[in-house]
């Protein structure tokens, strides 16, 4: 398959390109980075867009548990100018493994310092889901994501026009059909969020996985070009980024876990772009092979070719010869004529006559 057939295929036949045609390699190796680039960005756009799904999902649950929670448990609050005010002067931490949110932590106290802020988000790394509420903003963490996202109470309330709130209207807020605004919001912050982070770590990856690429290809003794490993980097991602993206979907809904999934995603990528040189590879030997019986036969054919024109050389010069004595017997058989044909017995003319 040529490069330009593959430029044709649409993105769904370039996934199973990359995912089942080892000798295809090359040729995707030598696509324009434009290309790859745009390739990997809708590859992470899906991705994030299914992470975002199932971490709107798990939102949903937790506003949902939230409300019964800030019902019965939370003192009175104030929501005002960008600004929560708790009626309780110590923080609240509240840690329970059988709820859907096993780690709440409210401390809006206007002296918290960075190192205790530090502390809170440490402890919410070690928690599959958890909330933080601090004076100014308040900070998510899900199993999908598995990072912590932090939205500002002044953004917030401006994107949706809100001017105060208290525990009741908050409540009410998040319990009509702001309800799904507020998703809907989060979704989109969510998705770009995600999408940010993806990229950027895919992109490492890649130009990670394309020096060590680069250096295994002159191991093999193969001077390729580094945009070309880059570019089989890239690709090679394609069933990694698939299986982490199942990793998660099964992570969220059952709490399904693999250890050392990270090294196994990278080994995979890393198994691709050494089948991919090899590949390369044989295909320089085969060519180096053809080139060779090229030059072979070509020596041959010269070699033949001057024997050829040796011979006829030697023939138009036996021919040459051939026509010489021929010429010179002519001359010959002229000459015997002319003596034959001269009149014997002349008489003699002048004072002899």
């Amino acid at each position: 398959m040529a490069k330009e057939e593959i430029e044709k295929k649409n993105f769904f036949q370039k996934v199973w390109i990359c995912i089942t045609g080892f000798e295809k390699y090359p040729e995707l190796a030598a696509q324009r980075g434009t290309k790859t680039l745009i390739y990997i960005a809708i590859l992470m756009a899906i991705f994030s867009l299914v992470v975002t799904v199932l971490n709107t999902f798990q939102i949903s649950k937790s506003l949902e548990e939230a409300v019964t929670y800030f019902e019965k448990e939370i003192p009175n609050l104030t929501l005002e100018e960008g600004i929560l005010t708790v009626e309780q002067e110590n923080p609240i931490i509240i840690e329970n493994e059988n709820s859907i949110i096993p780690l709440l932590i409210i401390d809006t106290s206007a002296d918290v310092t960075d190192e205790q802020i530090e502390e809170y988000r440490d402890k919410m790394q070690n928690a599959e889901n958890a909330l933080l509420f601090l004076q100014k903003e308040v900070s998510i963490k899900t199993a999908a994501t598995n990072g912590i996202i932090e939205y500002s109470y002044q953004t917030v309330m401006e994107q949706y026009g809100i001017e105060k709130l208290d525990k009741q209207s908050m409540i009410n807020y998040v319990s009509g059909n702001n309800r799904n605004m507020i998703l809907a919001g989060m979704g989109t912050m969510t998705f770009i969020y995600s999408f940010i982070i993806y990229m950027a770590s895919v992109l490492m990856d890649a130009l990670l996985l394309g020096i060590v690429a680069y250096f295994t290809a002159l191991v093999l003794r193969l001077r390729l070009k580094f945009s070309a490993m880059c570019n089989m980097a890239v690709y090679s991602l394609t069933l990694p980024i698939l299986l982490n993206l199942l990793y998660i979907i099964c992570n969220v809904l059952t709490g399904f876990e693999m250890k050392y999934f990270e090294i196994m995603y990278i080994g995979i990528a890393y198994i691709y772009i050494v089948a991919a040189i090899l590949i390369i590879k044989s295909d320089v030997m085969k060519k180096r092979q053809e080139l060779a019986q090229i030059i072979e036969e070509q020596a041959r054919v010269k070699q033949e070719m001057d024997r050829q024109k040796e011979e006829e050389e030697r023939k138009k010069e036996e021919q040459k010869r051939e026509e010489e004595k021929h010429r010179k017997k002519e001359e010959e058989k002229k000459k015997e004529q002319e003596k034959k044909d001269k009149p014997v017995g002349e008489e003699p003319q002048g004072e002899n006559g």
